[in-house]
């Protein structure tokens, strides 16, 4: 996380004992401050250190989602740095992309982003793309689709699909109601 890299930074500087507990506290205390005061410019500022390793151990994952926090507060550069990461065919920046897309309204767009993660693997993607199938929003409904979609999710732990799975299975989607598979 970006808090254990502050820290790393920290050590390698010779920070110990009381002084380096004292910077552990405010380290944590500063970035939650930032992402919380929900400074689009200021979390775009972290978001870029994260992706370029300025000062700080790269951390690509990390970074996106700090992007996506500033994106989702209307910072135009933030937007265009997850497009930039989403063409270096990171799975993560697609599927938040096309978080973005779908909060957007365009369900088009949304639906390219997360097929193209979903096929790489990220559980976030599949997971988002089975809602779609088991809504039928942007697409025509499938059940059986985003069943095979939250299985895949699920298997790599995305609870969130553990949970429309359970879902699906209480109230028969896709196949006959089963309670016992949805607990």
């Amino acid at each position: 996380s970006l808090f254990r890299q502050y820290l790393a930074e920290l050590r390698r500087k010779g920070l110990t004992g009381d002084a380096l507990a004292t910077s552990k506290n405010q380290i944590k205390e500063n970035l939650s401050a930032i992402y919380a005061k929900g400074k689009p410019h200021e979390i775009f500022l972290v978001s870029r250190r994260l992706w370029d390793g300025v000062g700080i151990q790269a951390d690509r994952a990390e970074a996106i989602r700090w992007f996506v926090r500033a994106a989702t507060l209307g910072h135009i550069e933030a937007r265009k740095a997850i497009i930039a990461a989403a063409k270096t065919d990171h799975p993560a920046a697609q599927s938040n992309l096309g978080v973005l897309y779908e909060q957007e309204g365009d369900l088009a767009q949304a639906l390219f982003c997360y097929r193209i993660a979903a096929d790489k693997g990220d559980s976030h993607a599949q997971s988002n793309l089975g809602a779609l199938y088991r809504t039928g929003r942007g697409v025509a409904r499938a059940f059986a689709k985003a069943a095979q979609l939250f299985n895949r999710a699920a298997g790599k732990g995305n609870e969130i699909a553990m949970s429309h799975l359970g879902e699906m299975a209480e109230s028969g989607q896709g196949s006959a109601r089963d309670p016992h598979k949805a607990v």
